[in-house]
């Protein structure tokens, strides 16, 4: 019974020669998904250069450069505007209610806003 089964097992073994052949397939498979990921990959990383910061001109670039100097701001605003505002922005974690809003009469009112360091 034993020989029964030792035979059974040798017929369902693939021969050496079988094994090489799907060894090399397998390696061939392995190499072609290899070199598909790393194209995928480049073309990732190109995408994600080319996704970056648009074509500024100069004249754009000193429009940020002087904004970026202005450290605080004078707003005038009509009342119900800045009630609006207040109600919308103060649930914001980094809003502040400016300490002083002056009335110019005329339902308008203005603050100094500044921003602020998190």
């Amino acid at each position: 019974m034993l020989a029964g089964l030792h035979d059974a097992q040798d017929g369902q073994a693939p021969s050496p020669g079988e094994q090489h052949q799907q060894l090399t397939e397998i390696r061939q498979e392995l190499t072609a998904l290899t070199a598909t990921l790393r194209e995928w990959q480049a073309e990732q990383a190109a995408s994600a250069r080319g996704a970056g910061a648009p074509d500024v001109t100069e004249d754009h670039s000193g429009l940020l450069q002087q904004a970026a100097r202005a450290s605080s701001a004078i707003l005038i605003y009509h009342r119900d505007m800045w009630e609006f505002i207040t109600a919308h922005a103060g649930r914001h974690a980094h809003f502040r209610v400016p300490p002083q809003i002056t009335d110019h009469g005329d339902e308008r009112v203005s603050t100094t806003i500044s921003g602020r360091v998190p």
